[in-house]
């Protein structure tokens, strides 16, 4: 081993130097001793990120997005705050799907019944089926964004939702 301040040689057994008296450490015990720091502190990390991760997760379902609402963690965490920020926009995207497919069929409803009654059936059916394909569209919609946003979460990335992400 050498001297760190005059750089002389010396064998391992020596604790100090002679010549200035500078404590002598072996490279080798010191570079493991980083390396299981290290270690222990990239674990430590891992656990805190996948504890973020799994209260994260909890904001793309509607009712369990109380739990990082009452989370002590929420607060301390950017990324557990971000995603839920993100859970609240798709609830409120969820509702507003609700009340137009609501607003829809109490229209289309009426309409119908209207053609029906006035035999204009075709028209009846053309509006019957494009309720159902707009309702299933809004729904395959919902579905997507709370993929995308646990995929978000599960790669630990805090990217926006299309279209309601940025809200």
């Amino acid at each position: 081993m050498y001297c760190d301040k005059c750089n002389k040689y010396y064998s391992d057994d020596i604790m100090f130097c002679v010549s200035c008296g500078n404590k002598l450490i072996v490279k080798e015990k010191e570079d493991a001793f980083l390396q299981f720091t290290n270690l222990n502190n990239d674990i430590e990390k891992r656990n805190i990120v996948s504890n973020e991760r799994i209260i994260a997760i909890f904001s793309y379902f509607n009712v369990l997005i109380l739990i990082p609402l009452l989370s002590s963690k929420r607060k301390q965490s950017d990324f557990i705050q971000y995603h839920f920020r993100q859970g609240v926009g798709l609830i409120v995207y969820i509702i507003a799907v609700s009340i137009v497919l609501g607003i829809y069929n109490l229209v289309g409803r009426n309409i119908i019944m209207y053609m029906l009654y006035n035999s204009m059936t075709y028209l009846a059916y053309f509006i019957s089926i494009s309720y159902n394909i707009i309702r299933f569209s809004l729904n395959i919609s919902i579905y997507f964004f709370v993929i995308t946003g646990i995929m978000n979460v599960i790669h630990y990335k805090m990217k926006p939702l299309a279209l309601i992400g940025r809200f």
